[in-house]
């Protein structure tokens, strides 16, 4: 494994209390200019926690168990322009969903999904409650087998322009897609419920990086 170059006189701009009372970690965090969200798997769900900046993060918005839940570090605004319908898309976030079994150690999902929280929130099992993006391992310009698939993630760029989908093969090669956001979702728009398949969905760029994970001397993590 590579040793990475240690960051040093880092200066802490903000700090945030969860204070829910029991111990779990968070898997992704999102600082807005009003609120603050933490994700965690809590009890076999996935938690979406927010609150005020300057006070605790601790309120239960969402929680996604069952075909709906999934080992996820995802938890992304999906932007602010408008909606194919000419509404706001303000309260829209991407995350991860519906659980496989193809890593040994965790159910991580194979769909991200987008949640309007406005009028979606609360406890939910199944998937096909929200518009999502599905065939996750077809993106892109090396596609592979969706069994081979052991992690999917995704990540939207700071100026809400660009999302990107990221992909595990067999818990090493790592690959790397990134999408106009505007037309992903437009597509979601047009889904309803649906799916959005990215085999075949037009990108920007994508990449490949063969010894992302793994014990070996030139792997990276």
């Amino acid at each position: 494994m590579k040793h990475l170059n240690e960051t040093t006189n880092v200066n802490i701009l903000s700090q945030f209390d969860i204070g829910t009372g029991y111990k779990a970690v968070v898997q992704k965090g999102n600082v807005g200019s009003k609120y603050v969200y933490a994700l965690q798997l809590r009890r076999g769900a996935t938690t979406i926690l927010r609150g005020y900046r300057g006070n605790n993060i601790n309120n239960p918005i969402l929680e996604l168990s069952g075909q709906a839940g999934g080992h996820t570090q995802t938890w992304e605004y999906a932007g602010n322009r408008i909606k194919s319908d000419g509404n706001p898309r303000s309260g829209q976030w991407f995350v991860g969903v519906k659980p496989s079994h193809n890593d040994p150690n965790y159910d991580w999902a194979k769909q991200i999904a987008r949640i309007d929280i406005r009028y979606t929130s609360g406890s939910h099992t199944d998937n096909t409650e929200f518009p999502r993006l599905a065939f996750l391992s077809y993106a892109g310009s090396a596609p592979f087998g969706g069994d081979s698939m052991t992690h999917a993630e995704a990540a939207v760029s700071p100026d809400y322009t660009k999302l990107l989908i990221a992909t595990i093969e067999n818990g090493e090669t790592g690959h790397f897609t990134i999408y106009n956001l505007d037309e992903i979702n437009r597509s979601l728009d047009n889904a309803g419920k649906g799916y959005v398949s990215l085999e075949g969905f037009p990108y920007q760029d994508s990449f490949t990086v063969s010894n992302l994970y793994g014990e070996g001397q030139d792997n990276i993590i």
